[in-house]
């Protein structure tokens, strides 16, 4: 919003009359207009928290549109969009049907912009680790091991006894045995290259997790506009 700040006139406007019914012996008037002051003077030095408490204090006594306004900035300034896009749309409605300035027409469509996108942006993505995957290359390499000792077992055994007494029967075994071997070494790769898979989708489904949200931040302008009279 524009920079230039239009100060509540709170001082000035009891004397002149335009508050109608009230005068100076109101009260409410008094300590809304120190809780004004005060919170202004927080706004200013960017301490928007402690001076959202302090219009907060002021609308509860004199409960006036441009107080929600100056709440919506400060809410705006420390990145609570939500909670500004708020009070911004429920300062237009209190000023209706006086229609909002351009400036805040547009800055209430970049926060309902950005809320939207943020949504998006935080919504969960839905993966399931392939377990099992991992689980099938854990069964192979079993398979794959129990055949290597059986074939470490068993091989040197039909050596000795081939060598002794050389017959069809050893020479079948031998082929077979050394066959068993070149399976084992087929699952092992196959075992290895599931487990690799399995490891490369879960750090992939890992590094999507760890993406937060990264909604761009717009200069918020401007600086509190009050205007109004107690």
């Amino acid at each position: 919003m524009r920079p230039a700040i239009a100060l509540l006139f709170l001082l000035a406007s009891a004397a002149r009359g335009d508050v109608g019914p009230v005068t100076d012996s109101d009260p409410d008037v008094e300590v809304a207009r120190r809780h004004f002051e005060h919170g202004l003077e927080l706004y200013m030095n960017a301490r928007y928290s402690d001076a959202i408490g302090e219009f907060e204090a002021a609308r509860r006594l004199k409960p006036l549109p441009a107080l929600g306004y100056n709440i919506a900035r400060c809410y705006d300034r420390m990145e609570r969009w939500q909670e500004a896009l708020a009070e911004y749309e429920r300062y237009t409605q209190l000023i209706a049907p006086v229609p909002p300035d351009r400036e805040l027409q547009e800055r209430i469509q970049v926060l309902q912009d950005r809320i939207r996108a943020a949504g998006r942006r935080s919504r969960p993505r839905r993966f399931v680790w392939p377990g099992g995957v991992l689980a099938g290359a854990l069964g192979i390499g079993i398979i794959a091991a129990a055949l290597d000792i059986h074939v470490a077992v068993r091989l040197p055994t039909l050596t000795r006894d081939y060598e002794a007494a050389p017959t069809p029967e050893g020479q079948d075994e031998g082929r077979r045995l050394r066959g068993m071997s070149v399976a084992a070494d087929v699952l092992f790769a196959v075992a290895a290259a599931a487990a690799v898979v399995d490891v490369a989708l879960w750090v992939r489904a890992a590094r999507r997790k760890s993406v937060g949200l990264a909604a761009a931040i717009a200069p918020a302008g401007g600086a509190v506009a009050i205007q109004g009279r107690f």
